[in-house]
């Protein structure tokens, strides 16, 4: 829950983030507060690029580790290496393009599929976070009616 809401001009759909990295996105909204859901969502799925190859993918949770998230659609042919970051790609109207959100832990490539397995850590620590930015994406009707 945030302390700020519809009479801060809070909407649904907005992203929330801090100086590390995405957090989520707002899901309902009253007056003075909001609620959010994390990116720690089983259900969450956050459009993103690998900063070095370009290649985009979605980050996904698995319910494993708070610090942690998976990528399984990036093609096996791109150069990744332990420690590249990942970001928002821009592809959604929710997160601009090029916001941290973590770095590579492992990889494995995928050898029936072509793509690789790869597993992120998060640059923010999830458990401890108190302040978050939320995000007027001015563009987003503009986005979503095309």
């Amino acid at each position: 829950v945030i302390n700020r809401g519809r009479i801060d001009g809070v909407k649904e759909g907005m992203g929330i983030m801090t100086d590390n990295g995405i957090i989520g996105i707002i899901s309902s909204i009253s007056n003075n507060y909001s609620k959010a859901i994390s990116i720690l969502n089983s259900k969450s799925s956050v459009s993103i690029k690998h900063v070095k190859s370009n290649q985009n993918g979605s980050l996904k949770w698995t319910n494993h580790n708070y610090m942690e998230a998976e990528i399984n659609d990036i093609p096996n042919h791109a150069d990744i290496y332990i420690g590249d970051t990942i970001q928002t790609n821009g592809y959604s109207s929710i997160f601009p393009e090029d916001i941290n959100i973590g770095t590579i832990l492992s990889y494995k490539k995928g050898n029936e599929n072509g793509l690789y397995s790869i597993k992120v850590r998060f640059f923010n620590d999830m458990n401890s976070i108190t302040n978050v930015y939320i995000i007027n994406a001015l563009n987003k009707k503009e986005i979503e009616n095309l």
